[in-house]
């Protein structure tokens, strides 16, 4: 184990490109406990609650900062604060965390602070939400919680101004934050809504099997439907078009939608003409029991030549 290691809660002045890159060795001091750096057990760090993203361990770049903790240390402090239980909960730092414990540190340095809840939740946003390669998902429950701590500080003036200099007062959230992420509004409200989907339905936006649009769309289903689509999609092997989706969401808004009224909107295949597909469990009840599925086909088929002619 290190010298490093061996002494958590050492405090460390990290004051020049030296001591980043352990050039020099650093000077220990008593510093402000409101803004202190010290090394902390690894075990005595914590996630943030509710932490929106995601810390994949086998990606290219997790590998890549492992390697490099192994080789330099942990250059860039974690930031924490105090939780009231004990130990302290990661603001940021959670992908170093994960990698410094591969890489066999079990100790690392961290800046405490005693920033509030809605301060911690906006910091800790802004630390990961400029990542390349964040997922819908994250970026869906990050804006969501940045924007519901914004406007809960604009009610505090004495908190209002944030780390960029913008005053919330007179101001709507969402278009400050809008102008912190180079998203715009509705943007950021699209995302938003993606936090309504259901896990499953959630995760198939996350890998693209469902686009950002469908998934937008599709989140106005209530709890039931989108556990029946989420079953159609895995059985036909593809997602709904934009078109079908919104069609699923005006038959609910009519009152109109059954997992049966779903199944045929979902079954269409675009571009295909007027071909569908039902299974035969949907169409059961309408006969007998025990009729063979030819009978059922030939009874459909009657009942449709008798409709045509009647149009005719």
């Amino acid at each position: 184990m290190s010298e490093r290691a061996k002494r958590p809660g050492q405090t460390i002045k990290l004051a020049t490109v030296d001591d980043l890159f352990g050039l020099g060795e650093p000077e220990i001091h008593v510093a402000d406990p409101k803004n202190t750096v010290i090394e902390l057990l690894a075990e005595d760090l914590h996630a943030f609650r509710d932490h929106p993203f995601k810390v994949i361990p086998d990606d290219e770049s997790m590998l890549e900062l492992i390697e490099s903790i192994k080789e330099h240390g942990v250059l860039v402090p974690l930031e924490v604060r105090p939780l009231d239980g004990g130990g302290y909960e990661i603001i940021s730092g959670h992908r170093r965390r994960f990698a410094a414990e591969q890489a066999g540190l079990n100790a690392l340095p961290c800046l405490v602070t005693t920033a509030d809840d809605d301060t911690a939740i906006r910091r800790m946003v802004d630390s990961n939400i400029y990542r390349p390669n964040i997922l819908p998902s994250e970026k869906a429950f990050a804006y969501k919680m940045k924007l519901e701590a914004m406007k809960r500080q604009a009610g505090r003036p004495e908190n209002n101004c944030d780390q960029l200099g913008h005053n919330l007062k007179g101001q709507k959230s969402r278009d400050i934050l809008a102008a912190q992420t180079g998203e715009s509004g509705v943007q950021i409200q699209r995302y938003i809504r993606l936090t309504e989907l259901n896990a499953n339905l959630l995760d198939l936006v996350d890998t693209g099997k469902i686009k950002l649009n469908v998934g937008v769309a599709i989140s106005h289903l209530k709890e039931m439907p989108q556990i029946w689509l989420y079953e159609f999609i895995c059985d036909l092997g593809r997602a709904p078009s934009l078109e079908q989706a919104e069609r699923l969401k005006k038959k609910q808004e009519e009152h109109k939608l059954t997992k049966e009224v779903m199944e045929v909107i979902i079954a269409e295949e675009t571009g295909a003409g007027p071909s569908i597909s039902i299974k035969t469990k949907a169409i059961e009840k309408y006969f007998p029991a025990n009729t063979s599925k030819k009978d059922m086909e030939d009874t459909i088929f009657k009942l449709l030549d008798n409709w045509m002619n009647r149009r005719a």
